[in-house]
């Protein structure tokens, strides 16, 4: 440094020293330098003697001697104390000072700071105006000051300033002593390195000074391992969804700093300026959704705040939006824009604390656990903001961290124009040279950083590494909601059991783990809530574990999730921290059932649309309030730590499984798995009618995202239940059926097979209704009904006891086959529900309804007969729901039959008979009837499509009957003058007139009344007066056969009614048809016609064959199709008919045979039950095999023949 000779007073220069040599006492002796002090660049010098007191510093200007003018001062005290003054003011003593210290006055970043031997003193608050030169005051004479010198950052370029020294001296600079440049002002260099020495000779341009030389002050070029006033960090980009996180080291911004904060590395510590909220610094690496600010406790008796926030407003707490506050008593407690929320334990040294936002949910961690979730809404992202109070306060290693996909971004300010970046995974160069690095394949651990190289003069040599960014393999992205669930089917026989799924965005003050719940804030008040993803239909049921029995909690089941609080809950268990279990209704309460154990099991069931709760399978309590379905799991809880765990929900399905995936990307990848093998193909469904009791089904989901192709991401559990267990009843300890010590292995479930047998202590009684797969009762043992409980069969039902029905209902409902029932003699119901669409037969003794019958789904089959009560009624007849067989009434109500057959519901009706012990009996055929063609005048001709058989059974009593039509079970155009129609009975010889008492309707369905009421009764079918009404022509069969390679037709007519000709019609598919060949009819017949056709060119396989009659006006009906399969065989079935087959008919089977042989013929349903075997003995040539079976139920059935040339199987219909 080199002092300026203009400004010594009381002093004397040597090089870059000062001594004073007089006026001892006074602060007089003063100096200034030439050289000054830029930012970023410091003046240092040399404490000598210890005993002398002197003051040197930096000031703007020279103003005088005195140390009050000096703007930046340290004070070396006569006493060996160390202290720091301020245009006068004392800031401070700071310790001592020895011989040879290093005291250092350095402008970083526009801040003035003092250190002694690298050890930073103090802060100044004052900002200085810069350049600074070196200022002076001196009080004791002998003081001196020592090496004094000024550093500031450089370029290249070098200055020379000589006064006095004539027009032209000469300059001879020197680098490291040797001669260098020109004979210049300026000297330039680019390649200069450190500890190179520049300095500059000058010989004056003076007369005789030719030979004298004056050396300049030296330069040293020290290189710099960090420029000072470069910010360079990086950062890895933020994604709304990935399967990876970028845990970066925080940097803090330069700016942010308070005076009284220093910074080391992603660490912090307030390094003065007294205890006061005033301790500040803000981060440049921010937090985004499903990211995380942490960090590790040190000290536990300073005070502290650090947390998020959108913006860096101030240096107090009071503007950080969510902070953790580590208190001097080694407490925690949660700040929120300056409001506390509340005191949450202690802290410890190297505790890691963590805030995290969580789908839009700050959430505060300390080790892992979380303490604390918050209800404000953050406005992302959010930056690393501090507050600190006590001197001495720390935080160190704080850290954040995002999802990231694979870019990752550096940022360099003050680093020239072209700086160059060297990216580094793990420590070995990647990337280009390039702002920006990006990376699809990074693993667990991976470390990115970058090293930055300034594009500043000097600085080819000078690196920066950046803070580090550590890669984490999520296992479970954070944003992703993903789950599966069983579709509902209402028919099938089995139970989906799936693991609960909560929705993210109902979480309210809990914490949600797998498919359980804990609350862990907000203790006494009923805000802990939640609701699935999952939803409960009809006979679905949700089920949970009870846990702790000293927390207050209610779950159950809603329609929506209103809200957190427990009167939303719509039908609640409620589990009372005393132990004891209540039933909540939408905040009602429904009454006190005992109390609860840890273990216990509980469901809330929804059986036939009725709520009912249950406590380890025993009914509790069975609502009154009807529920709309589905529902939901909906959750409150009031204690904190109350749980809820193991919570699954239940529902019927036919083995078609969902996956739903949010945020995974636009194509992510499902593999399904079946008891943890793979199954199914890449698809968001997954089907399997074949699954057993048991069975686990998951879903495996890659995210389509960077980074996630070794980041699977397993779904909650759906596990399978079919029937399959037995019961028996006991009646050990009750007749209570809802008591499971009376079952030999406990209460039934609709999956369950129920034997009650004869000779038991106790008759079982049922007064809360359920649900059973098979239903036995013995002979001699009886089934009790008390009240109106609801009884479902989801399979068969077996009476050979009794049934006291009360005023019970049984629920026909069915489980994807049809419901068989077997009673022995006449055994009553009061009201059957027939629900299943795969319908019921019924044989053996007759079925009583003694209330109603209701018939909402399936056809009711019935080879004996369903009987009525007095005033017992029938509701909801239609084509899908019907009886097929024969309906008795008893009474004097009037009474409509629900009978119909082939699909149609035909409805007859009869007035009220006059007697209540009088009962009438009737049954539906849709054939053409077969007693006569004889009608009484004025009858025209009887309807040959359909007839009824209503016969009075008992007692005397004469009614008028009403039948019905509809041309969807005829033939359009059947019914055209509503006034000519008729109700006609047969009497054993002819038709006879029962009149037209009124019709309803028009031609395409309506009701004709006879006149007057009926004295005889039997079959009853439409005619009509005149020709206007054609009704379909009598045809009594219509037949195809194989024969010699060809089909042949057979048809018979009872009657004929302007018939002009038919037309046989040829189809594969038994949609598109063609013309075989055109027969003449007879016109008019009231006689038995039979006509015959032949197809000498049919299809090879299965063809569909069809009569279509028109009449002279162009009108025309068709008959029903009849199969016929012609087969190209030496050996083998070559035809079967007819195909559909009536129950009651004869199957032909058409067998050619190579050679004699023995064949085997087996009939079975679907199910595999055999119905029918047959074994004979066949010969060379055509065989022509009847078979006669006995079907216990419309549907297909399978025909396997079996001989020399292997098996054949051929499906049959049986209407």
């Amino acid at each position: 440094m080199v002092w300026q000779v203009g400004s010594l007073n009381n002093v004397e220069r040597s090089g870059n020293n000062l001594t004073k040599i007089q006026s001892n006492g006074a602060w007089d002796g003063g100096a200034a330098s030439f050289n000054t002090v830029k930012d970023n660049g410091y003046f240092e010098f040399t404490a000598s003697e210890t005993n002398l007191a002197r003051m040197i510093g930096l000031s703007t200007t020279n103003v005088d001697n005195n140390w009050t003018t000096i703007q930046y001062a340290f004070y070396l005290l006569n006493t060996g104390a160390l202290q720091i003054r301020q245009s006068g003011t004392t800031i401070g003593t700071f310790g001592t000072y020895t011989t040879s210290d290093k005291l250092r006055i350095a402008v970083e970043g526009g801040v003035v700071k003092y250190y002694n031997n690298g050890v930073l003193l103090y802060i100044s608050t004052v900002a200085p105006t810069l350049p600074l030169l070196v200022d002076v005051s001196i009080r004791d004479t002998g003081s001196t000051i020592s090496n004094a010198v000024v550093s500031n950052l450089i370029t290249s370029t070098f200055t020379a300033t000589a006064t006095n020294v004539g027009s032209n001296p000469v300059y001879q600079w020197k680098l490291n002593g040797a001669n260098v440049g020109s004979n210049s002002t300026t000297y330039v260099n680019t390649s200069l390195t450190n500890n190179d020495v520049v300095t500059c000779e000058i010989t004056p341009d003076l007369g005789n000074c030719s030979t004298t030389i004056y050396t300049s002050n030296s330069v040293t070029i020290a290189s710099l391992a960090a420029p000072p006033n470069i910010d360079f960090y990086i950062r890895s980009t933020a994604s709304a969804s990935a399967c990876q996180t970028g845990t970066e080291q925080v940097v803090w911004q330069y700016a942010s700093l308070g005076t009284n904060m220093i910074r080391t590395g992603n660490s912090l510590t307030k390094f003065q300026g007294g205890n006061a909220w005033d301790g500040g610094a803000a981060s440049f690496n921010t937090v985004s959704n499903n990211g995380f600010m942490q960090f590790t406790a040190t000290e536990t008796n300073t005070l502290r705040m650090i947390g998020l926030s959108n913006t860096n407003v101030d240096a107090n707490y009071t503007s950080i939006q969510f902070a953790i506050y580590l208190v001097n008593n080694g407490t925690v407690q949660v700040y929120e824009s300056g409001s506390l929320r509340g005191t949450f334990g202690t802290y410890a040294t190297s505790d890691i604390f963590k805030i995290t936002i969580e789908s839009g949910v700050v959430k505060y961690y300390k080790n892992g656990t979380v303490f604390y979730i918050s209800a404000v809404a953050p406005t992302l992202p959010l930056l690393v903001d501090v507050s600190f109070y006590t001197v001495g306060a720390t935080i160190n290693n704080v850290l954040v961290s995002n999802p990231i996909t694979s870019t990752f971004t550096a940022t360099a300010t003050n680093a020239g124009a072209s700086p160059t970046y060297q990216w580094k995974l793990n420590g070995v160069n990647v990337g280009t040279n390039s702002a920006t690095y990006v990376n699809t394949a990074l693993s667990n651990t991976d470390v990115i950083t970058c090293v930055l190289t300034p594009d500043l003069g000097s600085c080819s040599t000078t690196t920066y590494t950046s803070n580090s960014v550590t890669i984490s393999t999520l296992p479970a992205p954070a944003n992703i909601d993903f789950d599966i669930q069983a579709t509902f089917s209402s028919s099938a026989c089995q139970d989906a059991i799936e693991q609960v799924v909560w929705q993210i965005a109902s979480l309210s003050n809990v914490q949600a783990s797998g498919n359980s719940l804990t609350k862990i804030q907000s203790n006494g008040n009923w805000d802990g809530g939640a609701a699935s993803r999952n939803t409960v239909k009809n006979n679905g049921y949700m089920e949970f574990v009870a846990s702790e029995t000293n927390t207050s909690r209610m779950i159950g089941l809603s329609t929506t999730n209103a809200n957190s609080n427990f009167t939303s809950i719509q039908y609640a268990i409620y589990l009372i921290n005393n132990g004891n279990v209540n039933v909540y209704e939408s905040g009602i309460n429904r009454g006190n059932f005992g109390t609860y154990a840890t273990s216990d099991v509980f469901r809330i069931a929804v059986e036939n649309n009725i709520v009912r709760y249950y406590r380890n399978n025993v009914l509790l309590y069975s609502s009154a309030i009807a529920p709309t379905l589905p529902m939901l799991v909906d959750v409150s809880i009031q204690t904190i730590n109350g749980t809820l765990n193991n919570v699954k929900v239940a529902n019927q399905t036919s083995g078609v499984f969902t996956a739903t995936a949010t945020n995974a990307g636009a194509s992510p990848t499902y593999q399904w798995k079946l008891n943890g093998a793979n199954v199914g193909t890449n698809s968001t469904t997954y089907s399997n009618v074949s699954l057993a009791n048991g069975d686990v089904i998951t879903c495996v989901l890659t995210p389509d995202l960077g980074s996630c192709s070794s980041s699977p991401f397993t779904s909650n559990s759906v596990t399978m239940y079919k029937p399959g267990a037995t019961t028996t009843w006991t009646g050990t300890t009750s007749t209570a059926w809802s008591v499971s010590a009376n079952w030999s292995a406990g209460v039934p479930d609709r999956y369950t097979a129920v034997t009650i047998p004869s000779g038991t202590p106790n008759a079982p009684t049922m007064s809360f209704g359920g649900g059973v797969y098979d239903l036995t009762i013995n002979a001699g043992a009886t089934l009790t009904m008390s009240g109106s409980p609801n009884l479902s069969i989801y399979r068969n039902l077996t009476i050979n006891g009794t049934l006291v029905p009360a005023t019970s209902t049984v629920n026909l409902v069915g489980c994807n086959s049809p419901n068989t029932i077997v009673l022995t003699g006449t055994q009553s119901f009061s009201r059957v529900v027939m629900n299943n669409s795969q319908g019921s037969t019924i044989s053996g003794g007759a079925m009583r309804i003694g209330t109603a019958l209701t018939l909402t789904n399936g056809i009711m089959t019935s080879s004996s007969l369903i009987e009525f009560a007095d005033n017992a009624t029938v509701a909801s007849a239609s084509n899908i729901s019907y009886v097929a067989g024969q309906v008795r009434k008893i009474g004097n109500d009037a009474f409509t039959f629900p009978v119909g057959k082939s699909g149609f519901y035909r409805p007859i009706t009869m007035s009220a008979p006059g007697n209540v012990a009088d009962h009438f009996t009737a049954e539906y055929f849709r054939t053409p009837q077969a007693f006569g063609s004889s009608v009484q005048a004025p009858i025209d001709h009887v309807s040959g499509c359909e007839y009824w058989n209503l016969n009075r059974t008992n007692g005397a009593s004469n009614v008028t009957v009403t039948l019905s039509w509809n041309e969807a079970a005829c033939n359009p155009g059947d019914i055209t003058v509503l006034a000519d129609l008729r109700v006609a009975q047969w009497n054993g010889v002819q038709w006879l007139n029962r009149g037209n008492g009124g019709t309803t309707g028009n031609g395409v369905s309506g009701t004709i009344i006879s006149s007057g009421v009926v004295n005889s009764f039997g079959p009853f079918t439409l005619s009509s007066t005149s020709l206007a009404n054609p009704l379909p022509i009598e045809l009594l069969s219509f037949n195809a056969t194989v024969a010699n390679g060809a089909v042949v037709l057979e048809w018979t007519t009872a009657s004929e009614l302007n018939n002009d000709y038919f037309t046989i019609e040829r189809s594969k598919d038994g949609e598109l048809f063609e013309t075989v060949s055109t027969i003449k009819g007879a016109g008019n017949s009231s006689q038995k016609i039979t006509y015959t056709a032949k197809d000498t060119a049919p299809h090879l396989g299965k063809s569909y064959y069809r009569l279509r009659q028109t009449d002279f006006d162009g009108t025309t009906s068709y008959s029903n199709l009849v199969l016929v399969e012609v087969l190209e065989s030496n050996n083998g079935v070559v035809a079967l008919y007819p195909n559909p087959l009536n129950n009651s008919s004869t199957l032909t089977i058409v067998f050619v045979a190579a050679e004699k042989q023995n064949v085997d013929i087996v009939l079975t349903d679907l199910s595999g039950r055999m119905v029918h075997r047959q074994s004979l003995s066949v010969v060379q040539g055509e065989n022509v095999i009847p078979l006669v079976a006995e079907f216990q139920s419309s549907g297909v059935y399978l025909l396997e023949v079996h001989s020399k040339s292997g098996r054949q199987v051929f499906r049959l219909m049986v209407n």
